[in-house]
């Protein structure tokens, strides 16, 4: 089974692009009734003061959130995907691919500022593969920026002082 699901995944995305909605409506239907049910969950738990309980499920929350936002980034919703990737970090604030992909989704939109602030939090909660960030497409409106160059540098130099201690 786990061998199908990337052909899976192709064929989802081909239909909708092709024009069939109906497949890929239901998977976002699914995300979205497991991120609501989530969010009732807390809130119960919260009011109970179930802090142990509520914090696992902030994390599946989160973990539920960027996996509805990576669809909606591979059909280019980019402003559905940042909303809910908003929602992914603030559940679990050390979710750096999460931060990372809010930083392409708002550079596909021409929001400078706040890709490269998202970008700089995922390269601080652990990112590190400087040499997807430079070739990325989704971030390219970023790329001429004196803060992406930096990030770029400062995240160079930091992996190359730590092969020198290895």
């Amino acid at each position: 089974r786990h061998k199908l699901e990337p052909i899976q995944e192709v064929a989802l995305y081909s239909l909708y692009m092709l024009g069939d909605e109906s497949q890929l409506n239901q998977k976002i239907q699914s995300f979205q009734y497991r991120i609501e049910e989530y969010t009732k969950r807390i809130a119960q738990f919260e009011k109970r003061g179930y802090k142990e309980y509520m914090d696992s499920l902030k994390d599946e929350l989160a973990q539920s959130c960027f996996d509805l936002a990576m669809v909606y980034l591979r059909i280019r919703k980019d402003k559905e995907a940042i909303t809910l990737l908003k929602t992914a970090v603030e559940n679990n604030p050390y979710f750096s691919i999460a931060f990372y992909n809010m930083a392409c989704a708002y550079s596909s939109v021409g929001e400078i500022d706040a890709g490269l602030d998202a970008l700089e939090k995922a390269v601080e909660t652990g990112y590190e593969d400087v040499g997807w960030i430079q070739k990325d497409g989704d971030l390219k409106n970023l790329h001429n920026a004196p803060r992406f160059k930096k990030l770029v540098q400062d995240l160079q130099e930091k992996l190359e002082r730590q092969l020198k201690k290895k």
